[in-house]
């Protein structure tokens, strides 16, 4: 996962911190309204050069092998966590495009759903995320889906630890400041069935389509230059995600069917 560490200030000026290229750049963000207060920045991050996508049917088929409640246990944990902070393009994001797409060919003499298959979860993985009264690494067999397993509920819960407090959370009022007319950034990482799947058909027409505005960066944390308490709760606000950013890795690095970037 490569992204870039963006600092927006009242002037909207924005230092980018590109990870892995070893180097600092600065450019102006224009056309962009400057923020209410010139003492408010605001700590976000962007993702660069390309989405992590991720086949999870090699590593439920895996797992569903090991026991039948831990294909569900992997995808929920795996999305749950990292959506807390960053966007995640799953089964979600995939249907409310496709239901879009099926009300723009109301009237049209063929179904939709015989045109381009519906999102949907595969039949091993249950809609929510299970409730066990073991630790999930319990329940693998082999030494290699254990590591995974405890890898995932790290990650989890890491994600869900207790949140630092914003002390100036990022409101309504400054996304209309910043982002007036932005869409969402591309996500962080995809999580589909296929390699042309249907969730995958469907996130490659968002990123067709990406560019034509703006893209508001996700997440976004809020604080006060001239504040140190405010600066510092930004910071662990920023350190949560990114230590769920990194939890996240080592779970990808175990997945099977998963092919790091170069």
């Amino acid at each position: 996962m490569r992204y870039d560490l963006l600092l927006m200030t009242g002037q909207v000026l924005a230092i980018v911190t590109r990870k892995g290229h070893g180097r600092n750049d600065s450019l102006l963000l224009p056309d962009r309204k400057p923020a209410s207060r010139k003492d408010t920045v605001f700590l976000s991050f962007r993702v660069i050069d390309r989405v992590t996508w991720l086949n999870l049917t090699p590593a439920l088929a895996w797992l569903q092998g090991e026991h039948e409640l831990l294909p569900s246990f992997f995808y929920h944990a795996l999305h749950r966590a990292v959506s807390r902070e960053f966007r995640v393009f799953a089964v979600e994001d995939a249907r409310w495009h496709w239901d879009d797409w099926v009300e723009m060919r109301e009237g049209d003499e063929e179904p939709a759903e015989e045109l381009r298959p519906e999102p949907k979860l595969p039949d091993c993985v249950q809609p929510t995320l299970p409730v066990l009264a073991v630790s999930a690494a319990s329940l693998a067999r082999t030494s290699k889906a254990k590591r995974l397993v405890t890898a995932v509920e790290r990650l989890l819960a890491i994600a869900e630890r207790s949140q630092p407090v914003a002390l100036d959370p990022y409101s309504s009022e400054d996304h209309e400041d910043l982002f007036p007319d932005a869409d969402p950034d591309p996500p962080l990482l995809t999580l589909a069935f296929g390699e042309h799947d249907a969730i995958t058909e469907l996130l490659n027409e968002e990123l067709e389509c990406a560019g034509q505005v703006d893209l508001e960066p996700h997440p976004i944390f809020k604080m006060d230059g001239t504040n140190p308490d405010s600066i510092q709760s930004a910071f662990a606000c920023a350190d949560q995600a990114l230590d769920t950013l990194a939890a996240a890795a080592c779970v990808l690095l175990l997945t099977p069917g998963f092919e790091p970037m170069p």
